[in-house]
């Protein structure tokens, strides 16, 4: 008879669960044709013309999505594919599924002055809409895989339009967490994202969780939010969102805070200290140290 260690059965579990969670999207090196030419990619480009100042290759306006957000004080957005990989040596690349909702915004005097930057700063909060049962147990820390909570976690944003590049360029980053998420908007209804996590807090070789991620966002109107939250739209509002981000950073933040105290009461336990020590016995462990100063 076969048997498998608790380890082995988890990660079996995880790999079946990517079979039904997207994983149709991606190949391994292995699995991809052995060769590729610029005849076939060339196809997937529309128009070998740019696009004029403020349209982009639809020939729409790149301020579509970006009106939209300042005249709705609010955005949407969906992450339909997206593909992680963990630093950890053979660690499988896990397909996840996130979900936006931002607001609190503050734009740019672009309204009435012509030379302020278009743009603006803001807050957002996310989920996942699958996949995330498979990231958080490959090492994701800070958030909390629980259907009973809507939203477990916060970010801020920042968007501003690049006259050079002729799109809006994005930045958003986790409160609670080393992670950085750039995407790009020229006004169309999908925007190519990259993400990446470069360290967390109490990482050991079971939780190595650095990781790189690219995919693509989804602009969403409130109704698409609302079918996809099982709300009503009337909720979604940005007066409701500001309620919604207050109470999740407070539980983001108390359950960061009872992480770390819980941690210094390990490291500072009597049972594992000598009273009698000097300063030269003492030797502060490099894990300690990163939970508080990363």
């Amino acid at each position: 008879m076969l048997l498998l260690s608790l380890k082995q059965l988890h990660a079996t579990a995880i790999l079946l669960a990517l079979a039904f969670t997207g994983a149709s999207n991606f190949v391994t090196a292995a699995a991809a044709a052995d060769t590729v030419t610029t005849d076939q990619l060339d196809v997937r480009f529309p128009s070998s013309n740019p696009a004029p100042p403020g349209k982009n290759i639809d020939g729409t306006s790149v301020t579509t999505n970006f009106v939209r957000a300042y005249n709705e004080k609010q955005l949407f957005l969906l992450m339909p594919f997206a593909l992680a990989l963990f630093e950890k040596p053979a660690s499988p690349a896990l397909p996840a599924s996130p979900f936006w909702w931002c607001s609190d915004f503050t734009f740019s005097n672009f309204t009435t002055d012509t030379n302020a930057p278009m743009g603006f700063v803001g807050r957002c909060v996310w989920t996942f809409k699958e996949g995330g049962s498979a990231v958080v147990a490959a090492g994701v820390q800070g958030y909390v895989d629980d259907p009973s909570e809507r939203f477990s976690s916060t970010l801020g944003i920042s968007a501003v339009y690049v006259d050079q590049t002729n799109v809006f360029e994005y930045e958003a980053h986790r409160n609670t967490e080393n992670m950085v998420t750039r995407f790009w908007d020229d006004g169309r209804d999908k925007m190519p994202l990259n993400m990446w996590v470069t360290h967390d807090a109490d990482r050991t070789e079971q939780t190595a969780n650095a990781l790189q991620v690219f995919g693509q966002f989804t602009w969403m109107s409130t109704e698409e939010a609302a079918t996809f939250l099982n709300v009503t739209a009337g909720y979604l509002t940005p007066e409701r969102f500001s309620s919604v981000y207050a109470n999740v950073w407070s539980k983001e933040y108390a359950s960061l805070t009872s992480k770390e105290t819980s941690t210094m009461e390990e490291m500072t336990s009597t049972s594992d200290i000598d009273v009698d020590a000097t300063d030269s016995d003492i030797v502060v462990d490099d894990d300690w140290k990163r939970s508080f100063w990363f």
